[in-house]
This record gives C-alpha cells, sequence and structure tokens, in this order.
C-alpha cells in the first residue's frame, strides 16, 4: 500500500513540475463549455523595456559626464566637433554626447571627486 502510495505521490510531482514548467512558457489550461480541459498558449505582450532603458540612458549620462570630467569641457567640445561634421551616424552620435544639463551636473560632482 505504502509503495502504491509513493508512486503516486512521484507521479503527481512529475504532473506539476510539468504544469510549472509549461506555465513559465507561457501556455495556460482553460476549461471549455463542455468541461474539456484546453492548452492555450498565452499572448505575449511587446512592451517597451522600460528598466532596460533607464538603464541605458543612466549608464550613457555616466560615460559622457566622465569623459568630461576626464578631457575637461574644451577638448570634449573639440573632439566632438568632427563628429558634427561628419556623416549621418557621425551626426547622431554626437547628438547623443552632446553635453546637455544632466551631464555637466554630474560632471561637476565628479569633478570634485577626482580632482
Amino acid at each position: 500500500m505504502t509503495r502504491v502510495s509513493s508512486e503516486f505521490d512521484l507521479r503527481l510531482r512529475r504532473i506539476d513540475h510539468h504544469q510549472r514548467r509549461q506555465a513559465d512558457q507561457g501556455v495556460v489550461h482553460r476549461v471549455t463549455r463542455d468541461g474539456l480541459i484546453v492548452t492555450v498558449q498565452r499572448r505575449r505582450h511587446r512592451t517597451l523595456p522600460l528598466q532596460g532603458l533607464i538603464v541605458l540612458a543612466t549608464t550613457m549620462i555616466g560615460f559622457k559626464a566622465f569623459l568630461l570630467t576626464a578631457l575637461g569641457s574644451g577638448v570634449y567640445l573639440e573632439r566632438l566637433a568632427p563628429l558634427q561634421a561628419g556623416s549621418w551616424i557621425e551626426r547622431a552620435g554626437a547628438w547623443v554626447m552632446q553635453v546637455d544639463p544632466a551631464t555637466a551636473r554630474l560632471a561637476e560632482w565628479l569633478g570634485t571627486w577626482l580632482h
């Protein structure tokens, strides 16, 4: 009797594990009107990865502030000038690397710590 019970418990654990794995992959089970259980793929909504964009923007501002502090504003703007006169990719890079208020403020703060 104990052997039958342990085999049954093992089978239940396997089924539960399988269903959890399916749920992680986006599969849900629905019961239809006639009582039939149907497996349905859950719709995945494409969302904007807000957290990733925030991390990217913060890292970019930090990198620009570090360069501005290390090079000085004159040298930084001097190196930015050829990019502004280049191809469209270089102009886009110059636009991204331009000194904005957040970068300038962080560069001032970094300057007090690094010098």
